[in-house]
């Protein structure tokens, strides 16, 4: 079974969303699913389950090539993000925020401006895959 414009990565292997969602059904309904039983899109429940379950859906190769961005700011912020799980912009990253997309790479940055005493220099501390948007 092969998806259309989408992959769940894990472990390094490639799956389609709807089948890692209908085996996960299977497994808790012991009905059969197919791929038919599921809608897709970026939008669509099955992605926010796979999302909101640790997984990170990316688009196909083939499709725009990743792209990285830095972003900056005090070290507070990376820790805030990787303890809640995603990045909030603030509106000086509106356009960012527009041009990000699902495979894109974000670099954090951080700035020597800290609450911390021994705040490490301005540097490169993390970096992330960026998986669905959530919406505004």
């Amino acid at each position: 079974m092969n998806s259309t414009k989408y992959d769940v990565i894990h472990d390094g292997k490639r799956y389609p969303p709807k089948a890692v969602v209908g085996v996960a059904a299977e497994l808790l309904t012991e009905d059969s699913y197919g791929p038919e039983d599921f809608s897709g899109g970026l939008q669509s429940t099955c992605f926010k389950v796979l999302q909101n379950n640790g997984f990170t859906v990316f688009p196909k190769h083939g499709r725009r090539s990743a792209q990285v961005y830095r972003v900056t700011g005090p070290p507070e912020n990376f820790i805030t993000a990787m303890t809640i799980g995603y990045w909030a912009v603030n509106p000086s990253h509106e356009k960012l925020w527009g041009r990000l997309e699902p495979g894109d790479i974000l670099l954090f940055h951080s700035t020597t401006k800290s609450q911390y005493a021994n705040a490490l220099k301005s540097s490169i501390v993390g970096y992330a895959r960026v998986g669905l948007k959530r919406p505004d």
